[in-house]
Order: C-alpha cells, then structure tokens, then sequence
C-alpha cells in the first residue's frame, strides 16, 4: 500500500489593495491583556484581516451612535403609546 505524499505547497495570502481613498492613519496602542484578549479572538474566530475588522467594528459602532442620537418627532415614550 502506497500512501501519497502531501503537497508542500503553501497557501498565499489573499492581498487586498488598499484603496487610494484611504489616506488616514490612526495608530492605537492596547495593554497585554487587552493585545492577549484579541489575540485569543482572532485566533477563535479567524481573523485575518485585522485592520479591516477595526474599521468596520469603530464604524458600526459610530454609526449606531449616530442613528440612536438622530433627533426624532416624538420621543420614545411617546410612540409606545
């Protein structure tokens, strides 16, 4: 019985361009527990692109905010009447 031998080929990374648009930088420094904590969350839940994950959770985040600050009509109380 012959077993086959595995490809030692290694998968690349898939490389996204960054888009021209994006001309920012914002730096952020975390403690070890805070960097361990992520860490661990990337790893269990498969991160890769890690800038992009920071983006998209501060923009979410800040869009939330926003929408919840959107002056209304009526207030909440008001409409679950």
């Amino acid at each position: 019985m012959t077993m086959k031998k595995k490809s030692s080929k290694r998968k690349k990374p898939i490389v996204v361009p960054v888009p021209k648009n994006r001309r920012a930088y914002i730096a952020l420094r975390v403690g070890d527990s805070e960097q361990r904590i992520l860490e661990q969350y990337f790893k269990k839940y498969k991160v890769t692109n890690k800038s992009r994950w920071l983006r998209e959770l501060a923009m979410k985040t800040v869009f939330q905010k926003m929408v919840a600050d959107y002056p209304m009509l009526f207030n909440e109380s008001e409409m679950r009447r």
